[in-house]
């Protein structure tokens, strides 16, 4: 399918044929490289006024080396972040870079230099020879987190049902976090305050002037992976709310996050530049949402969902990405959690048994805040999703966002 945008054409020439061009001007300027492959792997789009895409690249560079990279586009009708390479026929604002060289997070490349990592490493008293990083998340000019493994001298063979005999991987020693140094205080912060209170990791060093956070590792496996195939129990809704309630006085700096209604609302806005022929749906959805019931307000997660919880032998072992956390309404993190799976049930290998958890846990939500606004609001989360497959650049997009809007509409239908 063709995106179409009257106010910012660049849409479907960054995701076609064309890209190559563009991309091949970013690593030209960069280096004289030469471009061997391209493939789009994540979209951000704003409706109407910027569009950035992350490609997955291979380059040859001129010392004969030939790399696996990262190239990033921005398209944008306001001004581009200085330090980027501009790009030229897009008709647009529109620049570009290969990581690390993000323009706003002038920590990654620390984060990703192995003598700089070692020097840290030696400061904090860990020390290693052997570093290897991976990176876990990618935001293109919001954040990055590195992580940072030191494989032990020997390593004994295990085997793991589904995977066979395999090394185990090597324990993560510490985490990176790359932000904009103007933004980073606030996360600092906000670690600072909830470590002991909650699950979180330890704050271990900040480097104001790189916006880089070096945080403690956690140790667990995510809620979804654990609902996939275990090994640890999910918790019950009673234990996630005593989870949120330890948090809910903690005063923090950051101004709080979006609220389901507005991620939907701006979610639709997208949506119908994406799919204009579906339009009509996107908007009986937002009517049926109509105006938020007002709750009261607390600390709250702001992004509290599947991947954000570790579990252990001992239930909840870690509280992921503090990024939203602040002033919200309880509502707002519940209905996040239950949204998000009724979403992902049609789709997922174990269907029945996330479903089965999403209708478990919403009755236990329910006892706690108002069960219609609570389910109002897990609708919202549930459409919201709809931008994913386009997010993600799934091959086949268009139907799986129809996918997850059909689940948006069967809930409605099904509405207590």
């Amino acid at each position: 399918m063709t995106v179409q945008n009257a106010q910012l054409p660049a849409l479907s020439r960054l995701l076609g044929p064309e890209a190559e061009g563009f991309a091949q001007q970013v690593v030209q300027s960069l280096g004289d490289g030469q471009l061997l492959y391209l493939k789009p792997d994540r979209a951000s789009y704003r409706a109407d006024w910027r569009f950035t895409v992350a490609y997955s690249a291979q380059v040859a560079w001129p010392d004969g080396r030939i790399e696996d990279e990262t190239i990033v586009i921005t398209a944008r009708l306001d001004a581009l972040p200085e330090g980027v390479v501009q790009i030229a026929g897009l008709g647009c604002e529109a620049g570009g870079w290969v990581l690390p060289g993000d323009p706003k997070l002038p920590g990654l490349a620390a984060a990703t230099d192995i003598k700089f990592l070692r020097r840290l490493l030696d400061e904090l008293e860990i020390g290693a020879h052997r570093i290897s990083i991976q990176t876990v998340s990618y935001s293109p000019t919001t954040h990055a987190v590195i992580e940072v493994t030191v494989p032990p001298p020997a390593r004994k063979v295990i085997y793991r049902r589904d995977h066979g005999f395999r090394f185990p991987d090597p324990p993560a020693v510490l985490y990176l976090k790359a932000m904009r140094p103007e933004n980073g205080d606030t996360i600092r912060i906000t670690h600072d305050r909830l470590h002991g209170v909650v699950p979180v990791a330890r704050c271990i060093k900040w480097m104001p002037e790189l916006g880089l956070l070096a945080l403690s590792p956690l140790q667990g496996r995510t809620l979804w992976d654990c609902l996939l195939e275990g090994p640890y129990e999910p918790p019950s809704g009673e234990e996630l709310i005593e989870l949120l309630e330890r948090m809910r006085d903690v005063e923090l700096p950051s101004r709080g996050p979006e609220t389901a209604d507005q991620i939907a609302h701006s979610s639709a806005e997208i949506l119908k530049s994406l799919q204009p022929s579906e339009a009509g749906r996107f908007e009986a959805v937002l009517a049926w949402l109509g105006e938020p019931q007002a709750q009261p307000r607390i600390t709250i997660h702001g992004d509290f969902h599947e991947a954000q919880l570790l579990l252990g032998d001992r239930g909840v072992s870690g509280m992921l990405d503090l990024d939203d956390a602040g002033p919200g309404e309880r509502a707002d993190d519940l209905a996040m959690m239950v949204g998000r799976l009724w979403s992902f049930a049609p789709s997922a290998p174990s269907s029945d048994r996330i479903e089965h958890y999403a209708d478990e846990l919403f009755e236990s939500f329910s006892r706690t805040v108002d069960p219609r606004e609570l389910y109002r609001r897990a609708v919202a989360v549930a459409f919201a999703r709809a931008t994913n497959p386009f997010r993600y650049q799934d091959p086949d997009w268009e139907a799986e966002t129809l996918k997850v809007l059909e689940v948006a509409e069967q809930k409605i239908a099904q509405a207590p």
